[in-house]
């Protein structure tokens, strides 16, 4: 067993020497990066760590949460974009080992984590947030979401042999259907609380006095808008090497973009409405987490976010011409995953520092954690066909070999 397992690692660095060292170098350079990092700039290096880190697994949650979605309903749409979202779901594991830095330095970034800190003075029975009940709940996140994303993904490539006929296809669809109906549901709404509480633990702890119950539903629609946009600039560039017109239609365009837009309506008016009503209360515990956001020049991050995050990629979409082509969502989809980082820097920095300072490791941990994503999410989105070669909801013609040269979809 272990010399087959040596033989095949052994066929796979020869067929793929340059990227297994590519890779290698960058992990090398992760791994300096986090040993300098944690031991000379400690909490700044760590608040840029959290705030990469969660741009890179939010997509990842976003496209679980996508996944459960398009299980629980019966569209085209939904079966065109499945196996990328399963793609982007399966990164979770990898996600969970780029946790283990965090874990040992929980002090770098939580203040809640000292002993003698000021909240257990004046509420003894407060015991939520400790260094173990925070491990134990991010290990049962992880193995939650893992189990999810390989439980969907195992039944999505059922209908891809040929020798099936057309009505054995149908038949099994719909048992599918039938019998993970309720396992879907059941875990959607698992999926909604084990995010929320994340939410929680990972980046509204950060300031442990002050208190959002729509912050947790706030990170779940922020993920689906990142998981969508990620979603149509992959299918914009497989698009430009193959033939996709198959399963990406014109109305499928069309719904992705009414999709996009109600994703980032919902993400704008939970976001409203939590400064609305912190904002009317006026009370100091409010003041004390929006203060530092919208003062000492973040006020200029979140006006920034406001208008590349909300106001032109909304007004893009709701424009009707245009919003039903691909490329034009691609380009709305590359503004928003771009905005989606400093919106990450907008909610956790302000912990660390009074300004706004973009540092260079900033930037440095985001891009290599994101070539780590990449890689991960490419390979995964590779070892199978990206779309059902036979399903109901395709025509018989709609097996297309891979690669096929194309004009892509229309642009206008």
């Amino acid at each position: 067993m272990q010399e087959t397992i040596r033989n095949r690692l052994a066929e796979l660095y020869a067929e793929n020497r340059t990227l297994f060292l590519i890779g290698g170098a960058i992990l090398i350079i992760f791994f300096i990066l986090l040993i300098i990092g944690t031991r000379v700039w400690s909490e700044r290096f760590m608040a840029s760590y959290l705030t990469a880190y969660l741009y890179w697994v939010e997509i990842s949650l976003g496209c679980l949460g996508i996944l459960l979605a398009t299980n629980l309903i019966k569209s085209r749409w939904g079966v065109a974009v499945q196996r990328i979202a399963a793609a982007g779901a399966l990164t979770i594991p990898l996600m969970a080992l780029l946790f283990i830095p965090i874990f040992f330095n929980l002090g770098g970034l939580y203040a809640w984590t000292e002993a003698d800190y000021p909240i257990r003075a004046h509420q003894p029975a407060f015991r939520y947030l400790s260094a173990p009940f925070y491990t134990v709940r991010t290990i049962l996140f992880f193995g939650v979401w893992t189990w999810l994303a390989t439980r969907l993904t195992s039944s999505l490539y059922a209908f891809d042999n040929s020798e099936m006929d057309r009505a054995t296809v149908n038949d099994n669809v719909d048992k599918r259907w039938n019998n993970t109906q309720k396992l879907f549901a059941y875990g959607a709404l698992i999926f909604v609380v084990t995010v929320s509480f994340a939410a929680f633990d990972w980046s509204m702890s950060l300031d442990p006095y002050w208190f959002s119950s729509i912050y947790g539903w706030l990170a779940v629609g922020r993920q689906a808008m990142m998981a969508i946009a990620l979603i149509i600039f992959v299918l914009y560039m497989m698009s430009r090497t193959r033939d996709i017109s198959h399963w990406v239609t014109p109305q499928t365009v069309s719904d992705l973009g009414m999709l996009q837009a109600g994703t980032i309506l919902a993400w704008a008016y939970m976001h409203f409405f939590q400064f609305l009503i912190s904002w009317e209360a006026n009370l100091p515990k409010e003041a004390r987490w929006f203060g530092p956001r919208i003062t000492e020049g973040w006020e200029s991050i979140a006006l920034i976010i406001v208008a590349f995050h909300l106001a032109i990629p909304f007004i893009l979409l709701i424009i009707p011409s245009p919003k039903n082509t691909l490329p034009l969502l691609a380009g709305i989809s590359v503004l928003l995953l771009s905005t989606h980082w400093l919106e990450q820097y907008w909610l956790v920095m302000p912990s660390a520092v009074s300004t706004p300072n973009v540092f260079v490791v900033d930037i440095a941990i985001w891009v290599i954690m994101g070539v780590i994503w990449i890689g991960a999410f490419s390979w995964l989105l590779a070892r199978k066909e990206t779309f059902p070669r036979r399903h109901p909801f395709y025509p018989e013609d709609a097996v297309i070999e891979p690669h096929q040269s194309t004009t892509g979809l229309a642009t206008s």
